[in-house]
C-alpha cells in the first residue's frame, strides 16, 4: 500500500513538473533569436586602430542580443578617419542583420560641412550607404566655413 502511494505521488508531481519544463522550452525556442546576451546602462564604447582612437559610441541604455542584434538608446557615435571626422546622433538605434535603423531627431555631421538631419535613417554596413528620410542635407563649401 505503502509502495503504491509513493508511485502515485511521484507520479503526479513529476509529470506535471517534466510536461511544464517541455512547454517552456518550447516556448524559449521561439524568442531564441531575441535572447538578451546582455544589457549595458550610461556605457562608453571605443575601438583603437593602429593610427588610435577611431570611433566611441555613447548611450544610455543597450541591449545585446545573441543573434548579434543591438538596440541602444539614445545613440552618439563619433569616428575619427584619416582626415575627417564623424558625428551621428539619434534617439533610437536599431541593428538587425547588417542594417541599422536609426529613429527620431538623427544629426550626421561630417568635419567636410556635410550635415544631414532626418527623423528615420537605415544606415547598411555592407554597402556603407546611409538612406534618411525625410532629409536634410546641408553642405558648406570652403568659404562658408571661414
Amino acid at each position: 500500500m505503502r509502495l503504491f502511494a509513493i508511485i502515485f505521488l511521484l507520479f503526479f508531481t513529476l509529470v506535471p513538473i517534466v510536461l511544464l519544463g517541455k512547454t517552456k522550452k518550447n516556448d524559449n525556442t521561439k524568442d531564441e533569436a531575441n535572447k538578451t546576451s546582455f544589457e549595458l546602462s550610461k556605457f562608453k564604447y571605443s575601438e583603437i586602430n593602429a593610427s588610435g582612437l577611431n570611433l566611441i559610441i555613447l548611450g544610455s541604455s543597450g541591449y545585446y542580443f545573441e543573434n548579434k542584434n543591438a538596440v541602444i538608446t539614445p545613440f552618439t557615435m563619433y569616428r575619427q578617419d584619416s582626415n575627417l571626422t564623424e558625428k551621428f546622433v539619434s534617439n533610437k538605434a536599431t541593428r538587425k542583420d547588417l542594417k541599422f535603423y536609426f529613429d527620431g531627431n538623427n544629426s550626421y555631421e561630417r568635419s567636410d560641412g556635410v550635415v544631414i538631419k532626418s527623423e528615420k535613417a537605415i544606415y547598411d554596413e555592407q554597402n556603407k550607404t546611409l538612406v534618411a528620410s525625410p532629409a536634410f542635407v546641408r553642405i558648406l563649401v570652403e568659404e562658408e566655413k571661414k
